[in-house]
């Protein structure tokens, strides 16, 4: 059942005016979080129609069978891509051996060839392949596959969450490529002495595309896994024969670019600090009741400075990328190994899937399907699984009171007033904002906490004592896990961000971003929104980055642009948009100064040092403060203010930029480069009034410098 499912089925349990007693009792300036989810959990109707489903995704022989046979028709046409893409889906729903030993027999009795024309044919290149196959049955093989793969396709489109939002209503060490073979010993936990043959023969075909795409290294390794998966005997030898091909072609050094190659991260905070974890010593927390929590400036920062760089705290693939990107380290993944239970989710290497079996997705893979109906149940399960019911249980009734009697300016500091992201204080005190949301909202979060703390129960694995036993939890535990959940689906509706992922295009400055999934970082969520923001945020993977685009003195607030396409819109539109999608009133130096952010002139005006008002050239006077600069220098303390120099210098600057941007473009890591963009932007930020074309155009190219700069791939040409 899917989430808005599980709304209407209660809606339609309880009846209109049912309905309307039960959103009376979701009024959060009167009813605690708790005494919601206690009420909720206490209905009736609730047990009742919200029933849960632990049956994982599963295998299908006939569906893995049905996609090989299609990668084999591809594979005849040369279509390398597509072939690819049909294996890799029959490697995830192939049978695979269970969790155990890896030392598989050849003598499964799936692994003899039969008489159905099929065997042979479907593991060899195309020269090897025969050709009698029976036309109904390759067609009707075809079909089948053709539907079976929009069966599985046209669900997975992106979630209303990620179509909308930068920041739902207000993730360290990136994974480095490996060039080295993935060992396949007793660490792989997907082997065992049950060897499949769709698997094996999945493989087998895949490091057939491998080979015609020069990736030897690859074709070893689905060659290796293929054996030990039980390929059969008699196919053996051209297995073996391509194995050695592979061997010869590397030596001879002929194989091509990788299918996917990544770039890490090539900046980093160059003075980290030792009170907030990944963020720089140029940052530190505040307190105001009118903001809240927010990020200040403990000193003058320059544009193009780095000042977070954090691995996320929580972060999950939304569905519609489960399929090609790694369930453990998010990147992307054309080579997959399977989950060996679930058809749901890909790894991109044995090491990944050791990782996410013994983490996150080994504890909630036979639930999964469950928990893709909204990406907020599946991170408060995550949380809830990682952090153990023992420890929620010890931390929460202490949590909850400090909430109470702490400052908030305090809250989630650590006992050493450290704000370090991945503890469990610091997660649990991230702003929910529930007074202002809607009672059918909050009653929706609630409805999704039921859902969670009901799979928690199911899946054997959460309600357990020390020696890892489950147990049948008590009223009162369930009770303070369910209302848990239901605290943090309030934090991620406030705090959550998307997660993406960025595609180098043709030339090394034109990168694509795609939104991937859902991911949390306590410090990030301190940045509050403006619509003509200071700085700008990159999440990919499981990391974030913070820079700051403009010039940022010492006590000034750095913000962030929760939605790009606010640069776009006029001011009533924009503040319309942001109380309809994030439920407050903007109150930015663009809101508050009324500035048209879509009508920037390409001309410049000088910015009065005393107000920031507007100069007058010809007077040589502010327009606001009436200050008079006389007529060529004007004083301020022991800043000389030269208009005529100053209006040089920036006309100088406006014809240099083409050129500048230009260099930028075609050699984009020097540090000149990036060190002219820099002055330039700050040279605006001193003299020009904002905003000012020129200007946006300069914040946008230092943009796509950190893009570049970013976590990012490259796909082998030929392949989209």
């Amino acid at each position: 059942m899917s989430f808005s499912g599980y709304l209407d089925a209660l809606s339609q349990e309880l009846g209109p005016l049912h309905l309307a007693l039960v959103l009376a009792r979701f009024d959060a300036t009167t009813v605690s979080e708790e005494r919601m989810f206690e009420y909720l959990w206490n209905l009736e109707e609730v047990q009742r129609c919200l029933k849960v489903d632990v049956t994982p995704a599963s295998k299908s022989e006939e569906k893995a069978k049905l996609f090989r046979l299609q990668g084999n028709a591809y594979y005849r046409k040369k279509d390398l891509q597509q072939a690819l893409s049909y294996y890799n889906r029959s490697v995830m729903f192939s049978t695979c051996p269970s969790v155990g030993s890896n030392s598989p027999s050849s003598n499964d009795s799936g692994a003899t060839a039969n008489n159905d024309g099929q065997t042979i044919s479907e593991s060899m290149v195309p020269d090897e392949i025969v050709t009698d196959v029976s036309t109904r049955i390759e067609s009707e093989a075809q079909q089948e596959a053709s539907r079976s793969v929009k069966t599985t396709t046209e669900n997975r489109t992106p979630s209303i969450l990620l179509q909308n939002n930068i920041f739902p209503n207000r993730g360290g060490n990136p994974r480095q490529e490996k060039d080295d073979q993935v060992e396949l010993g007793n660490k792989d936990i997907g082997h065992t002495t049950t060897p499949k043959r769709e698997l094996a023969l999945a493989y087998g075909n895949r490091s057939a595309v491998l080979f015609e795409l020069r990736q030897y290294d690859y074709s070893l390794l689905d060659i290796d896994r293929a054996l030990q998966s039980g390929y059969p005997e008699e196919l053996k030898n051209k297995l073996l024969l391509r194995r050695n091909k592979c061997f010869s072609a590397l030596e001879s050094g002929k194989q091509k670019e990788k299918l996917v190659t990544y770039f890490p991260i090539t900046e980093n905070v160059m003075d980290p600090s030792a009170t907030i974890t990944g963020a720089s010593t140029a940052l530190e927390l505040s307190y105001t009741p009118e903001k809240g929590r927010c990020v200040v400036a403990k000193r003058n920062i320059r544009p193009g400075e780095v000042l977070l760089v954090e691995e996320s705290s929580l972060s999950c693939l939304d569905e519609a990328h489960l399929a090609t990107n790694c369930s453990s380290c998010l990147a992307h993944c054309l080579v997959p190994v399977p989950c060996p239970t679930c058809s749901l989710v890909i790894f991109c290497s044995e090491s990944c899937r050791s990782k996410g079996l013994a983490g996150s997705h080994g504890k909630e893979c036979r639930v999964l399907p469950t928990l893709l109906n909204h990406m907020y149940m599946l991170m408060s399960y995550r949380l809830l699984m990682q952090t153990t019911h023992t420890r929620v249980k010890g931390l929460v009734p202490i949590l909850r009171e400090e909430a109470k009697t702490r400052k908030k300016a305090d809250l989630g500091l650590n006992d050493d007033s450290v704000y370090d992201s991945f503890d469990y204080r610091t997660l649990y005190h991230l702003t929910t904002n529930t007074n202002q949301l809607s009672a059918l909202h909050l009653l929706g979060l609630c409805i999704s906490a039921v859902v969670v703390t009901k799979l928690l129960r199911e899946s054997q694995q959460y309600f357990v004592d020390d020696s890892g036993v489950a147990f049948t939890p008590s009223t009162e535990d369930l009770l303070l896990t369910g209302s848990a959940a239901f605290h943090h689906n309030l934090t991620f509706n406030c705090s959550g961000y998307v997660v993406s992922e960025y595609q180098v295009q043709k030339t090394p400055m034109a990168v694509k971003g795609q939104l991937i999934g859902l991911g949390l970082s306590p410090v990030l969520s301190f940045f509050n929104h403006s619509c003509y923001p200071s700085a700008s945020f990159w999440a990919t993977e499981c990391h974030v980055k913070v820079a700051a685009m403009r010039s940022v003195k010492a006590g000034e607030e750095l913000t962030l642009n929760y939605n790009p396409a606010l640069m776009k819109m006029g001011l009533t539109e924009r503040r319309t948009f942001l109380r309809n999608q994030y439920n407050f009133d903007c109150h930015c130096e663009a809101c508050d100064g009324n500035l048209d952010l879509r009508s920037s002139s390409s001309s410049f005006h000088i910015k009065c040092p005393e107000c920031e008002g507007q100069v007058d050239l010809a007077s040589k006077s502010c327009l606001r403060c009436r200050q008079v600069y006389g007529p060529d220098v004007g004083v301020r303390g022991s800043d000389t203010f030269n208009m005529r120099e100053i209006h040089g210098k920036i006309s100088q600057a406006m014809a240099e930029i083409p050129t500048l941007i230009k260099l930028s473009k075609e050699h984009p890591a020097p540090e000149e480069n990036l060190e002219s963009l820099v002055t330039m932007i700050e040279l605006f930020d001193k003299y020009v009034l904002l905003p000012n074309k020129a200007h946006t155009y300069l914040l946008r190219h230092l943009t796509e410098y950190h893009t570049y700069t970013n976590r990012r791939y490259v796909l082998m040409d030929g392949f989209h």
